[in-house]
């Protein structure tokens, strides 16, 4: 068997990645937020998340394909983490992606062309799949030299991807590293899709091209559509010749860190006892800064619970490796030297992140404290030899955070099993209830009337800045009740979506305008105005008339009830600005709500101001009001704003060319 081939180090592996696609007409997308735009999706979990909307061909890419980097964040198997060397919770995906742009043959062709010319790999230890039934996927891999023997054929279960009961699928093919008999079952029979570690799944070509309708039937999707996944963690250990995920480089850090700190010694190949420790904080720490940098706090719901439980099971290691006082930020550190050229959000955020970890370190201590007197008392409460029940052992983790495999550590120590069926049904309990208020399903969002119109109608020009009034505007489409209608009569609710409008639509916490629309014999009462997809709705009751598609209307606006807007939304900007300045730089906004009346701002900070510092703040926004200074608005390039110090607010999208309003 070949081992010669050469070593590369991570960043290199996603250099050579990305460039070699985008030399071949894709367009490179950065990541985006773990925090995705879906709202069926905790966190971003996969590097087609950001493409949905392409597949099912409700939007049109213009290039021939896409490629990226995504950072993600899986949370279904978070207790196996450490217990192994392929599972974690952050991880990145280098994927490249088409939507009847690129070809079943040229996309293997490219994947082929990269493993074993780009990164060299030997073709006698890769190993493919395809589909039972894919003798097309079959015949490209044979075509380009891959032996008939390093071929397998799966069934469904391994080899066929599908979004859910209903919706896109499609065959798959696996590309499969041999690891070395040494880390193999030793059956005879060991090949591709074995349990045991020898054979190293590290890219993964989807082909969706059917969409599952609830009959069963399986009809081709308008083009087919190419989703591709290759694991850089598991690739750096390919390349690197190690056999697990936290041999590369990039974790070998984190653990030598972990060896520093604690005092305790790393063996790759013992998967329990401070080994496990040292793999979970190194892993842990990583989610967390990505999180935090991506504005998310830890809390008791949804994506800030994941943030939480990931946080204080780090330190819970640390405590288990006899590491005393507080260490997390220490590992803040190291992620950030190794990972912040390419992901730059790490940096900006340092000083909150940082802030936050201490905080909830600090107090998770405290927890731990507390949850150890109630653990104390109910074992105490036993009998010699009786087993702690599972409500109590549940109670623990849901009420006091403590980590199941602490309680078992300690009630062992005492003599007392902990019953895990109770704790375990307890927890199925609970996941039940999340499961029935879960929204949504994984594509439904992507289904609705304003994806499909985006496509077809042009974005909505907004003229609003300098004009109250815009006579002449063009009906370009009307939606009632989420369905594209050609007309909307008197009495009738619709959203109305101009060519070009003064309508300011909701946005950046900024609730959407109101007004009218009137043409001759028809006036409609505009109550708000939201933005789909680039596409302006005016929310509209038609109180005279009928509107039909084609139409030319006036729009006007309220004019008073935008300068209360504008004004309130100002104000959030003054009180971001004077909040930097009394509680630090690492204060950004998290959200807001601007009316006409009132204004809310959320912002991200560690702990809760004092009355002082409200005060502060508050004299800081009321002095620059009271200054009655000029506002003054610009109209620049991104680079340029950034270089003038300009703020771009979290969670939203800007263009080349940005609007910055100085005050």
């Amino acid at each position: 068997m070949s081992a010669d081939y050469p070593s590369m180090t991570t960043a290199e592996i996603r250099s050579k990645f990305l460039n070699f696609f985008e030399e071949r007409g894709l367009k490179l997308y950065p990541s985006s937020s773990l925090v995705p735009d879906d709202p069926s999706l905790l966190l971003a979990n996969a590097g087609m998340n950001q493409f949905k909307e392409y597949y099912q061909g409700k939007k049109t890419m213009k290039e021939i394909g896409a490629i990226s980097c995504q950072k993600c964040v899986r949370t279904n198997d978070i207790d196996c983490i450490g217990e192994d060397g392929r599972h974690l919770s952050f991880f990145e995906m280098l994927g490249d992606f088409s939507f009847g742009g690129v070809s079943k043959q040229q996309a293997c062709t490219w994947a082929f062309e990269l493993i074993t010319k780009e990164f060299k790999l030997p073709l006698d230890r890769l190993y493919f799949t395809v589909f039972t039934e894919d003798d097309e996927t079959h015949d490209v891999w044979r075509s380009l030299g891959v032996a008939e023997d390093h071929i397998s054929r799966l069934g469904e279960d391994d080899n066929f991807w599908a979004a859910g009961p209903t919706g896109p699928c499609g065959p798959c093919s696996e590309i499969y590293f041999d690891m070395g008999e040494e880390v193999g079952c030793g059956s005879p029979d060991c090949k591709p899709g074995c349990d045991c570690d020898r054979f190293l799944e590290f890219w993964n070509l989807v082909f969706t091209q059917y969409d599952r309708q609830e009959d069963g039937s399986m009809p081709e999707l308008p083009h087919r559509n190419l989703d591709t996944g290759m694991g850089l963690e598991r690739m750096a250990a390919i390349m690197q010749h190690k056999t697990a995920n936290y041999d590369g480089d990039l974790m070998q850090h984190l653990i030598k860190l972990g060896e520093e700190i604690s005092g305790k010694t790393y063996d790759a190949d013992d998967y329990s006892g401070a080994s496990r420790s040292l793999r979970i904080i190194a892993d842990h720490s990583r989610a967390v800064d990505f999180m935090i940098s991506d504005g998310i706090l830890p809390g008791n719901e949804g994506r800030e619970y994941v943030l939480r439980r990931l946080l204080r099971r780090a330190v819970f290691h640390g405590r288990l490796l006899g590491i005393e006082g507080a260490f997390l930020t220490k590992f803040i550190d190291e992620v950030n030297a190794q990972m912040g050229e390419a992901y730059p959000e790490l940096l900006k955020n340092v000083a909150l992140v940082k802030g936050i970890v201490a905080s909830e370190e600090e107090r998770f201590s405290t927890t731990l404290d507390n949850g150890r007197v109630y653990l104390d008392e109910a074992l105490d409460a036993l009998a010699d030899g009786a087993v702690l029940s599972g409500d109590v052992a549940f109670k623990l983790h849901d009420t006091f955070g403590f980590p199941i495999d602490l309680t078992v550590e300690i009630a062992g120590a005492a003599g007392h099993d902990v019953d895990m069926d109770g704790f375990t049904a307890c927890m199925e309990d609970q996941k039940a209830r999340a499961r029935a208020n879960a929204k949504g399903d994984a594509w439904g969002s992507f289904n609705d009337v304003w994806v499909e119109l985006s496509d077809k109608v042009a974005a909505t020009e907004f003229d609003g800045y300098d004009n109250d009034v815009i006579e002449g505007a063009k009906v370009v489409a009307l939606v009632c009740n989420g369905e594209s209608v050609d007309s909307a009569a008197a009495g009738e609710d619709v959203e109305v979506v101009l060519d070009r409008t003064p309508f300011y639509a909701e946005m950046g916490g900024q609730q959407g305008d109101a007004g009218e629309l009137s043409a001759e014999g028809v006036a409609l009462t505009v109550s708000d105005t939201k933005n789909h997809n680039g596409l302006y709705a005016h929310v509209a009751h038609v109180a005279e008339g009928t509107l039909t598609v084609g139409a030319t209307v006036t729009a006007a606006l309220n004019a008073e009830r935008r300068g209360f807007l504008r004004r309130n939304h100002t104000a959030t900007h003054l009180l971001d600005a004077a909040l930097k300045q009394v509680l630090g730089e690492h204060v950004s906004q998290a959200g807001s709500l601007v009316t006409p009346e009132h204004l809310r701002f959320d912002f991200t900070h560690f702990e809760a101001l004092s009355s002082e510092q409200l005060k502060a703040v508050e004299d800081l926004v009321n002095q620059q009001i009271f200054a009655s200074k000029p506002v003054v608005t610009r109209v620049m390039g991104i680079d340029e704003a950034k270089a003038a110090g300009a703020v771009a607010l979290f969670g939203e999208k800007y263009g080349d060319v940005v609007r910055v309003v100085s005050v």
